[in-house]
């Protein structure tokens, strides 16, 4: 009898089958066991007659890959191929080659030129390169050469040119030669005429503006009154002549447009009472003295007059203001003040003075703990000038101050008189006008050689504010306002006395402030514990000057001997563009927002900047 079997279950036969190996099958027929292996088969990609053909993977193998080579562009089901992409034998493949133009013209930013480039002078058919079928396949395209489609023609060059508008000086002779003797390099095929550019005006100066050496010594004695030395000109000499701005000519671009020159810059020069003009643009001296040009925008060439003390400035001779250069045989003492709208000149030392000048500043002697200020500075830090501007200032905002109080009251429906208006508004918010006045007087006791007439008249202007009686009784604004055209006219005048290339000469200083809009000039021995400042260079010329517990900032260069020191102080060295040291023992150098501290001590050194940050070089050697 055959033996029953309970039947198995679907369930129980898929388990069975899931813990079978799946590249192992086992038949067992009558007790025997036989093995055998299936093989994986992967995808595979090839290219056939321009066509992507792909066949799938079998038996769990992998699926074929593909990428791409510019300029062929390869859709995969309609979307772009950028990456190692799989790919099935379903996949729908669109192709095309995104080839560059055979040629190109540009046209230069100013567009007085213009370019040809030449890529390729014939354009085939492209197709896919055909490859056997394998699992992964870099695609690419390339030219039949058997199709040619199209040769580049003379004519074709010329069609493009005229499309961009080039119209002028066109070169086909350039561009023939590159189509017969190619050589893929850019050519210009096409200009413009450039404008003849302008001529600015010039001011021709016939006379130095700097002193070389301000003291010359004769047989070991000072020779101070010598001039020659110190620019100076006679009367009917020629000290200057303009020469005219001159216009340009107009010249065009490759697309036949004008192009207009930049305009010229003129200069405006006007002579003062001691210069005259002639119609040929020269400056003729009415009188000796030193010639000096001064003012910005608008210049004025005038002749310097000259103030001379013969000997010390100090409380005997009182302070020393004038509107010209100042000689100072002697030397300037403590406390004391000396204003020039010009040069100053001192033979001998400086001992804790203010000097201002809109010129330069030529010191022979020692400067301590004084405070010199030249060219710009020598504006901005001149007392009258600062008194006037201030005094202005303030009449002005008491004028509008009065104004609108006269304004609310007659809205009010009542009224009060003008002098009554300003009288409360200068004891109640404006007590400082007289203090200003006053301060005003008494710089105009210390102003050498000034015109009795333009004196009084100066304190008649300025004395109202003294005097408040005077002031009540006023019964409109037009005198404070005609006192206000006059302060303005006088700092004006201050303003436009500074002149060029201006600068500060001195042996040596200490303790000191120096401020100039041109070079400061050390001779000697050098400076101690000082704050100099120059818009342009600080240069210190003797071998064994020092710099020594200073603060010092040039907008370009400085030049420095020995600097720092075990004693001494912190110093610090800020310059624009570069320094040259013979010796720096510590202290912090800048150049521009860069700085470093140096610790120890260093020799014959350039330090200067790029766009990383501060860089110490050795004369003659490698950065550091």
């Amino acid at each position: 009898m055959i033996p029953m079997h309970e039947r198995i279950t679907e369930s129980e036969l898929l388990k069975i089958v899931r813990q079978l190996d799946i590249d192992l099958k086992t038949v067992v027929t009558e007790g025997t066991v036989v093995s055998y292996n299936v093989d994986k088969v992967n995808g595979t990609v090839g290219i056939e007659n321009n066509k992507v053909i792909v066949t799938n993977p079998e038996n769990g193998g992998l699926p074929a890959s593909i990428d791409v080579v510019l300029p062929l562009i390869l859709k995969r089901n309609g979307v772009k191929i950028d990456k190692e992409t799989n790919v099935t034998a379903s996949d729908k493949f669109e192709w095309m080659v995104g080839e560059l133009p055979l040629f190109t013209i540009e046209i230069s930013a100013d567009k007085m030129e213009a370019f040809f480039l030449l890529r390729s002078k014939h354009r085939y058919s492209w197709r896919l390169k055909s490859h056997p079928p394998q699992a992964h396949l870099t695609i690419k395209a390339e030219e039949d050469k058997e199709a040619l489609l199209e040769t580049l023609q003379l004519t074709d060059v010329m069609i493009s040119m005229r499309k961009m508008l080039i119209t002028k000086n066109i070169k086909p002779s350039a561009i023939f030669n590159e189509l017969q003797n190619s050589t893929y390099k850019r050519i210009t095929i096409a200009t413009g005429v450039p404008p003849m550019p302008s001529v600015d005006a010039i001011l021709e100066l016939y006379f130095k503006e700097q002193v070389e050496k301000q003291f010359i010594e004769v047989g070991g004695v000072i020779n101070f009154r010598d001039h020659r030395h110190i620019p100076s000109v006679k009367k009917g000499d020629i000290i200057a002549k303009k020469i005219p701005p001159s216009d340009g000519h107009v010249g065009y671009d490759v697309h036949g447009q004008l192009v207009k020159p930049i305009p010229p810059k003129d200069i405006i020069v006007f002579p003062k009472e001691d210069v005259e003009l002639l119609p040929s643009g020269e400056f003729i001296a009415q009188r000796d003295g030193r010639p000096r040009l001064t003012g910005k925008d608008i210049k004025s060439l005038g002749i310097s007059t000259t103030y001379v003390v013969t000997g010390d400035v100090n409380l005997a001779s009182g302070n020393i203001v004038f509107a010209g250069d100042i000689i100072i045989y002697g030397s300037v003492q403590d406390g004391m003040i000396v204003e020039a709208l010009g040069n100053i000149y001192v033979q001998g030392s400086v001992y804790r003075a203010d000097m201002a000048a809109t010129g330069s500043i030529h010191i022979r002697g020692n400067v301590i703990g004084s405070n010199l200020y030249s060219g710009y500075y020598g504006v901005i830090f001149n007392r009258f000038f600062l008194n006037t501007k201030k005094l202005f200032e303030q009449l002005q905002l008491w004028l509008e101050a009065a104004k609108l109080l006269l304004s609310i009251i007659e809205a009010k429906g009542k009224n009060i008189p003008i002098g009554q208006a300003l009288i409360m508004l200068l004891e109640s918010k404006f007590h400082n006008i007289p203090l200003i006045a006053q301060e005003i007087l008494n710089s105009l006791s210390n102003i050498r050689e000034m015109k009795k007439v333009e004196m009084d008249l100066f304190k008649q202007k300025i004395e109202i504010f003294l005097n408040p009686l005077q002031i009540s009784q006023l019964d409109s604004f037009g005198s404070i306002q005609s006192i206000l055209n006059f302060l303005q006219e006088v700092f004006n005048m201050i303003e436009n006395s500074q002149e060029s290339n201006v600068f500060i000469d001195i042996p040596q200083c200490h303790m000191s402030n120096l401020k100039s809009n041109g070079n400061i000039l050390i001779r000697k021995e050098g400076c101690l514990q000082s704050e100099l400042f120059s818009k342009e260079n600080i240069i210190f010329y003797d071998h064994s000057a020092v710099c020594r517990g200073s603060r010092l900032e040039a907008g370009l260069m400085i030049s420095a001997m020995s600097v720092g020191g075990e004693t001494g102080g912190d110093i610090v060295l800020k310059a624009g563009k570069r320094m040259t040291i013979k010796k720096i023992y510590n202290g912090r150098v800048y150049i521009n927002r860069y700085f470093k501290d140096i610790e120890e001590p260093l020799e014959e050194i350039i330090i200067y900047s790029d766009n990383k940050g501060l860089i110490i070089q050795h004369e003659g050697g490698n950065p550091r």
